[in-house]
Order: C-alpha cells, then sequence, then structure tokens
C-alpha cells in the first residue's frame, strides 16, 4: 500500500486491524509493522484512546486494543475485555495518587488468581521489570497486595489496617527476585465484597529507603481514598464483574 495515499481513516483502520492482532504494541512496535511515522502514530493512538478504542498502560506504556463488549463472548474473552476497562478506569486514579506520594501503585483484581491490571510503575525512573508489570499474578501468602486481598477476604481486615510485603520473598510469581522492595496494600472492596488490592511500593536502597510505617502515616489515608474511587468508578462505569466477586466470610 502506498502510504503517500492513505487517508487518516485508512490509517486509523490499518491500526486498530493491527492492534485486534497484538495483545499490545509499543510505539517502536507499531511504527516498525505499520511504516508510520511516529508522530503520526502518537496522535492516531492519542484519537483512538479517547474515543475508547485504546488503552495505555502507565505501567509499560504500551497500547492495548479494546474490543466491544458483548454477551456472546466466551468466558476467556470477557476476562480479557474486563482486564482492559478495569485498566481505563483505574489509570487516572493511580495517576493522581503518584502525583500525591511519588511512590509506585499497583491494581490488582481476582479473576483466577490475583492479577495487576494496571500499575504506576512506569511513570517512576526505575526500568528494571518495567515491561513485565502488567498481567503479573501476585503471591498472596508474601506480597503486600496478596496479603491484604487474602485478609479482606477471610474476614479478618478492618479500616485502617495495611499489610506489608514479607521481606525476603519476591511478590510476583513470574519474576525471581532480583531486587529488594518495600510495599504497603489495603484491599479494594466493591458491594463491600473483596475484588483486589492496591499497593504503595518503593525500592529499597542505601541511597533511598522508607519505613512502612512512616509511609502510611504519611499516605495511607490517600490510599484508602484511592481504593474508593475505584470501586466508585466501577460502579459508575456499569462493568459487570459480578461473576469474579468472591465472598467474604464474616467474622
Amino acid at each position: 500500500m502506498d502510504l503517500k495515499n492513505e487517508t487518516p481513516v485508512m490509517r486509523v483502520l490499518r491500526l486498530l486491524t493491527l492492534m485486534a492482532e497484538q495483545e499490545t504494541l509499543s510505539l517502536e512496535e507499531a511504527h516498525l509493522l505499520t511504516g508510520l511515522s511516529k508522530s503520526t502514530l502518537t496522535r492516531a493512538f492519542l484519537s483512538l484512546e479517547q474515543a475508547g478504542w485504546v488503552h495505555r498502560y502507565l505501567g509499560n506504556h504500551k497500547y492495548t486494543y479494546i474490543p466491544p463488549y458483548s454477551d456472546k463472548l466466551r468466558d476467556e474473552q470477557i476476562e480479557c475485555v474486563l482486564k482492559k476497562r478495569l485498566a481505563v478506569l483505574v489509570k487516572p486514579i493511580l495517576e493522581g495518587l503518584y502525583q500525591i506520594t511519588g511512590l509506585s501503585t499497583d491494581f490488582t483484581f481476582m479473576f483466577d488468581e490475583l492479577v495487576i491490571v494496571e500499575s504506576s510503575f512506569g511513570l517512576t525512573d526505575a526500568r528494571v521489570a518495567k515491561r513485565a508489570v502488567i498481567g503479573l499474578g501476585v503471591d498472596l501468602q508474601h506480597s503486600s497486595m496478596g496479603k491484604a486481598y487474602s485478609a479482606a477476604l477471610a474476614g479478618q481486615h478492618r479500616d485502617g489496617m495495611y499489610y506489608a510485603r514479607k521481606k525476603q520473598f519476591w511478590g510476583y510469581k513470574e519474576l525471581k527476585q532480583t531486587f529488594n522492595i518495600s510495599a504497603i496494600a489495603i484491599p479494594v472492596f466493591y458491594q463491600q465484597q473483596p475484588i483486589g488490592s492496591i499497593n504503595l511500593a518503593w525500592f529499597d536502597t542505601n541511597i533511598s529507603s522508607y519505613e512502612e510505617t512512616k509511609v502510611a502515616e504519611q499516605f495511607l489515608t490517600d490510599l484508602y481514598q484511592a481504593s474508593q474511587r475505584i470501586a466508585d468508578a466501577i460502579s459508575e462505569s456499569g462493568l459487570d464483574i459480578t461473576p469474579f466477586i468472591r465472598i467474604a466470610q464474616i467474622k
């Protein structure tokens, strides 16, 4: 195809077709696959994101296609679409929390396992594992997010509580521990039932380190407010997440 004679509409349609065939695409990957300039692609992606067809992840800056929701979708397709639409909803909330705290935040949702749906890790200066954050399964025993969700599901969580990452253990199932991270997390509730968790995380280094209690004292209220905003956003969106809700024990 002669790219010079390609109309803007044709470019968008070709880009959408390509996006539908790929799970995610970086700007560089889209440039190599389409032959379009990065400036043209950036404008096209922005238009598609504003129209609700594409989401750009905070966690790795990659783009993903958001297909229309339909009752005819298979279960695994419904889960895939829901993950992407949840990422769209929580993105501005995680951005706002990062602006307040300067710390990375992950949002997890319980599907068959507790999975990171969106993360503000990509807003930090850290490059380690940046492109591997989205979609990671979270350890329920050692990670702050897993502990927060598990406590809520067991009916043990109380307002004002938070959960710290267990030292010397890596909190993600798919990655080995290559650096030390501290984190505190709280559960996210929807219709009074736990659906996932949200955290604040930071690297422990000789140059910069924070005590968990100090972070909690300064930012725990902001973390709880973000958790409530996520629940409100889901409610206002009309997304049906009820098939994935697990009923917490009453204690």
